[in-house]
């Protein structure tokens, strides 16, 4: 039922940031049922977008061992994003953020705390968002919006964070992460050539490759 109120159990919020945000991810999407996750699951969304290119370099930043990367959202940024392979939906953390953007309001998300109490904390499901990163773009994705910054990525990582890109990215493109480099090699899965043996370290998730080297 399109903007129904859906509610879930949640969890202590005194919990630590790093699992809180996965936490709020993996209960939002249960209580956004199977058509976002479906959304969230189904193909690339990603794709490369200069004609004939088949892999492309982009640079993060490391901060608490966390990735941390640039996009734009429909056009406008660059905003800073955690990138984490464990969160299934993109998130937008930071509610001013998506204001200022114009994101459409969706569906609309109620979180219990311990004990059925509201905890307060509201999410919205914004679609047709594009999301552009270096040379790859996501042309129409569905995002979790929070209605209050509670996880205060920024705070943890020490600079501005506005969300969570989760592991459409992965799904799109093998990954190579070049640690001493802070890049991040995106190569269309269709032209991927493994390395030889010894060459770097491969972590295969669904659909998805990811080197570290």
């Amino acid at each position: 039922m399109p903007g129904a109120m859906r509610v879930r159990a949640l969890f202590r919020w005194s919990c630590p940031c790093w699992v809180g945000w996965r936490l709020i991810a993996a209960l939002l999407l249960l209580s956004a049922g199977p058509r976002l996750c479906a959304a969230q699951t189904a193909g690339a969304p990603f794709r490369l977008t200069k004609p004939g290119c088949h892999k492309l370099r982009l640079p993060f930043t490391s901060q608490r061992n966390l990735l941390i990367i640039s996009a734009f959202l429909n056009g406008c940024g660059p905003y800073n994003f955690l990138l984490d392979t464990g969160v299934s939906a993109s998130l937008v953390t930071d509610p001013q953020l998506a204001d200022s953007l114009g994101l459409m309001h969706g569906a609309q998300y109620k979180l219990l705390g311990v004990g059925g109490t509201d905890s307060g904390l509201r999410a919205y499901e914004a679609t047709n968002v594009r999301v552009k990163v270096a040379g790859a773009e996501a042309a129409d994705m569905s995002w979790l919006v929070l209605s209050s910054d509670v996880l205060d990525l920024s705070g943890y990582v020490g600079m501005p964070v506005h969300g969570i890109i989760g592991a459409d990215l992965f799904r799109s493109f093998v990954v190579t992460i070049y640690s001493a480099q802070q890049q991040l090699e995106l190569c269309d899965p269709a032209y991927y050539k493994a390395p030889k043996a010894g060459a770097g370290l491969r972590c295969r998730l669904p659909s998805t490759t990811t080197r570290r080297t």
